[in-house]
């Protein structure tokens, strides 16, 4: 089974996907402000973005609950995966509401929060 946790760190959030205790990914991003900005992450399977993409997802929608309106993507951030998030519609450039990026895409997160998935305790 498939979990996802989003946890706290000094400064930011740090995303871990994990099946039966095994890591199959990871993201890291900072809270700046009203933004949440990925500057970095790494997949076991590079193949699987599906995975990047929930990860990211997960985190956006713990730094919402944050006040965090915004995200971005530091230009150094996971430059394997840049034309793959493109393409999943993330904007690689600039800043981009958090209410913009779940209303284009609403299959999990946003308002009502992210469906099976709770922040890790403190």
């Amino acid at each position: 089974m498939l979990t996802i946790t989003v946890t706290e760190v000094p400064g930011g959030l740090h995303a871990v996907a994990e099946s039966r205790g095994e890591l199959l990914g990871e993201a890291a991003l900072i809270l700046e402000g009203a933004a949440v900005t990925v500057t970095g992450g790494k997949l076991r399977d590079l193949t699987d973005t599906d995975l990047l993409d929930g990860l990211l997802r997960a985190a956006f929608d713990r730094a919402g609950q944050l006040g965090c309106t915004a995200y971005r993507l530091a230009p150094e951030a996971l430059p394997a995966f840049r034309s793959a998030l493109e393409g999943l519609g993330y904007r690689l450039d600039g800043e981009e509401e958090l209410a913009a990026f779940f209303s284009r895409r609403r299959c999990c997160g946003g308002q009502a929060g992210f469906r099976g998935f709770s922040p890790a305790p403190h």
